[in-house]
């Protein structure tokens, strides 16, 4: 799978329309949370029953993926996360899981652009998002920084020459492994 993270105007609903027109067979996960209406109900459920069909799933590219994104802006815009989420039984197996199959792209432009991105688009926002923008790129800088390092992380900035020829190649070599770990051949 193929993850893109980051917060609100950084840029991943372009990437993934470059993405999917670059990777032939692939397409876009369904969404445990949009921009406007929020989660899903029971999203930590959600979460745990999509990595667990993993290894049926043809590869798709997630829109945020909740074992990221959930940790982000449950606290900050409704100040509340299932404790899963976090717990050393449920949570933090999963992300490992995801990790260590999954192709993680952070998306994260200068601040500045992110900050203008969600002012000019309010009205395409979840309440709270445009107050706490900041903060939300804070901890998506947080989590750039604990990821550092992963063979299976890419940091994306649209705004950096080369950045997007980068991941497609990386993108296309994680779909041959994603599909010959499943027997897929084509």
């Amino acid at each position: 799978m193929i993850i893109l993270e980051g917060p609100d105007g950084s840029g991943k609903t372009s990437l993934m329309g470059n993405l999917l027109d670059r990777l032939h067979g692939v397409e876009q996960h369904e969404r445990a949370s949009t921009s406007k209406g929020g989660p899903v109900d029971n999203i930590f459920d959600w979460a745990q029953e999509d990595v667990l069909t993993w290894p049926v799933q043809p590869l798709a590219v997630y829109d945020r993926h909740p074992l990221f994104s959930e940790p982000i802006y449950g606290p900050i815009i409704r100040q509340t996360l299932d404790p899963r989420f976090n717990s050393p039984v449920f949570g933090r197996p999963l992300t490992q899981h995801v990790l260590k199959d999954g192709l993680i792209v952070i998306c994260l432009p200068d601040p500045q652009f992110v900050i203008d991105n969600v002012r000019g688009n309010e009205d395409d926002q979840m309440e709270g998002v445009m107050y706490r923008i900041e903060s939300i790129y804070s901890e998506y800088r947080r989590l750039q920084h604990n990821l550092r390092g992963r063979r299976n992380v890419f940091w994306y900035d649209y705004n950096r020459n080369g950045d997007l020829e980068q991941l497609v190649t990386v993108a296309k070599a994680h779909q041959i492994m994603w599909n010959k770990n499943r027997g897929i051949h084509g």
